[in-house]
């Protein structure tokens, strides 16, 4: 398995191919990452590790990065649109066929996490605080070890200009409108219409409007 480490420093993963902009550190490629697109053929990686990375560049990513980790993959696994900024320690992860899509002009904050075995889609002008969860799948009770359990899988569409609070989750099969405003921890367990505010556990409308909230 060919394994791409961007941003290896001088700690790179072992058997990795390392990409990075010091020289001198343990990268087999130097260059700017600002600069796209990289000097790697398409289909070229099986896996991508990219940790501490985003979060240093100054437009991340100005002119969209598409990270497709398997050639067996029909399109982009991580699709990043235009002017979009994500703060450190954000995750992304996605298996088989599954894929994560951002909108232009988007914003992640501290510790975010996005699954997706399907599809994950973030549109344009959306915020998201710090330690949400987003996932597109969901383990079965099968009376086995659950870890070891079938996933059920629904995509989760995120609509524009979306404000999420700190540490909410939204799980499988969730579509949020635009312009919506989900509380700090909350739990969005079914859809969320255009322009609504939903908090608690689970997530239900609340009265105020959009203008109406202060962050």
């Amino acid at each position: 398995m060919k394994v791409l480490d961007i941003g290896c420093g001088f700690s790179k993963r072992s058997g990795a191919i390392g990409i990075d902009r010091i020289v001198g550190s343990d990268a087999d490629i130097i260059t700017d990452l600002n600069c796209l697109p990289l000097p790697l053929q398409n289909d070229s990686m099986d896996a991508v590790y990219c940790m501490d990375v985003l979060e240093h560049l100054p437009d991340v990513i100005g002119t969209g990065w598409k990270i497709k980790m398997q050639s067996s993959a029909s399109q982009p696994k991580i699709d990043i649109g235009d002017h979009c900024r994500f703060e450190n320690r954000v995750v992304m992860i996605t298996f088989g066929e599954g894929n994560i899509h951002f909108g232009n002009d988007c914003f992640l904050g501290w510790g975010n996490i996005i699954s997706a075995h399907q599809r994950v889609d973030i549109g344009e002008g959306t915020a998201i605080a710090e330690y949400v969860s987003i996932r597109d799948h969901n383990h079965e009770s099968e009376g086995g070890p659950i870890h070891a359990s079938s996933m059920s899988v629904a995509p989760v569409t995120i609509g524009r200009r979306v404000w999420i609070g700190a540490k909410a989750t939204i799980i499988a099969g969730v579509t949020i409108g635009d312009d919506a405003v989900i509380d700090a921890n909350t739990v969005v367990t079914c859809d969320v219409s255009a322009g609504e505010r939903v908090g608690g556990v689970p997530a239900r409308p609340l009265n105020r409007k959009r203008e109406d909230i202060t962050h």
